[in-house]
């Protein structure tokens, strides 16, 4: 008999995966509109501002900060990403 929690909870696991690809992608073009997007997709689907905090955003942004380190986008792509992730997280604590 299948575990419905587990499978909920590993359903729940890939949306919030592919919000955080999504998100990332967003970051890595500078495409503002498509970070906002990612996280009220988020806020609709019921995520909690901790887990799109925690779960979406700081993941991506570890990840942003990894790839500047090893040289791979610059400071001012970092920059950019930080910007965005800034304006979005406002946006996201005035929704909630």
């Amino acid at each position: 008999m299948p575990n419905h929690d587990t499978e909920q909870s590993g359903n729940w696991r890939s949306i919030v995966g592919e919000l955080r690809r999504r998100y990332l992608d967003a970051l890595l073009m500078g495409a503002e509109d498509d970070a906002e997007r990612v996280v009220r997709e988020a806020m609709d689907a019921g995520t909690t501002e901790g887990m799109i905090g925690g779960e979406i955003i700081a993941p991506a942004m570890r990840v942003v900060g990894d790839l500047w380190e090893t040289g791979a986008i610059t400071v001012a792509d970092e920059h950019l990403a930080t910007q965005i992730s800034t304006r979005v997280l406002m946006l996201q604590r005035e929704a909630f």
